[in-house]
């Protein structure tokens, strides 16, 4: 398999990681918000969230603590004696699910506590730690699998990030080249040294590294090749990228890190817009179920919103070309 498919891989688990985590997220906070409006206690929401964790290994501590502060948060705004308060809580049997004002009010905490935002933090640190460590892994293995290979290719992307784009589209050289070289010939030794002297080729153990990072970087979308010492003798490096099919109009990652909202922008293609689409439906999704299990006005309201916004989104994506 090329190292090209073998980061497309890696791209693919990361999406589905990401994903993972994002369902587990709404999941708690759904069971936090039906859990409170049904008059459970914070001890009995977290002793159950903690239990269904445990079972879900690709979960990690620091998002479970999210959903902690999130039910201490909750728990020290619900006022249950004084109802004057826009948090006054009236406590209902645990089969009650006709309690809009109980909804209304765990609703809006549960917005008041950002927990969305919050997790949505600890889910992007999360998953670009996997996408580094797997990365770092992949060029490990590549360098044990290629011990007597001196030069490296890597991809260019017309799309590159500004910072890379000096240094793709480049050959390397491996940093233990002379031991790679030792037993070659004198005329082939000079003429490794010209084509690297002539192409003021760097390390390639550098340029993955501090303050470059390419490859390495989360979200870096090129790849590399080992290349025989010959082929590379023998041809030019805009030959060798058209040959090895790494000279690309787009790279190949398909997911959107942020959501942004102003349609003024060029940056908004057909892949980017589709994706905020996605993201305002699963909003949508976990406002329902919400609301299934205690509906309420303000979860009446959001679920409107939601839907507008994912009409919107439609409409602007039907008018780029």
């Amino acid at each position: 398999m090329s190292v090209r498919k073998k980061i497309q891989q890696i791209y693919k688990q990361k999406k589905e990681l990401r994903s993972n985590l994002k369902a587990w997220r709404d999941s708690a906070e759904i069971f936090i918000y039906g859990a409170f409006t049904r008059g459970y206690s914070a001890n009995f929401i977290r002793k159950n969230l903690i239990k269904d964790t445990n079972k879900r290994r690709y979960v990690p501590n620091e998002l479970l603590k999210e959903q902690l502060k999130t039910i201490n948060f909750i728990d020290k705004k619900i006022n249950k004696n004084d109802p004057s308060s826009i948090y006054y809580f009236v406590f209902k049997p645990t089969t009650s699910k006709d309690n809009r004002s109980n909804g209304d009010v765990i609703a809006k905490l549960l917005n008041r506590s950002k927990n969305e935002k919050r997790s949505n933090r600890v889910i992007n640190k999360h998953v670009l730690d996997f996408e580094s460590e797997e990365k770092n892994k992949l060029l490990e293995e590549e360098k044990k699998e290629n011990p007597k290979r001196l030069f490296i290719l890597v991809s260019e992307h017309k799309d590159s990030a500004l910072d890379h784009k000096d240094y793709q589209g480049r050959l390397y050289f491996a940093k233990d080249y002379e031991k790679i070289i030792a037993n070659e010939d004198e005329k082939t030794r000079k003429e490794i040294f010209k084509r690297i002297k002539e192409e003021h080729m760097l390390e390639f153990e550098w340029v993955i590294g501090k303050p470059v990072w390419m490859i390495t970087r989360p979200n870096c979308r090129h790849f590399f090749e080992y290349l025989d010492t010959e082929d590379v003798l023998k041809h030019t490096t805009k030959y060798l990228l058209k040959k090895h099919k790494m000279k690309l109009a787009v790279g190949d990652r398909k997911e959107l890190q942020t959501l942004r909202h102003d349609t003024r922008k060029k940056w908004y293609t057909k892949e980017n817009v589709a994706n905020i689409i996605e993201t305002y439906k699963n909003r949508l999704d976990k406002h329902v179920r919400m609301n299934k299990e205690q509906p309420c006005d303000y979860l009446d309201k959001a679920i409107e919103k939601d839907k507008l916004l994912i009409e919107k989104w439609k409409n602007y994506y039907k008018e780029i070309k």
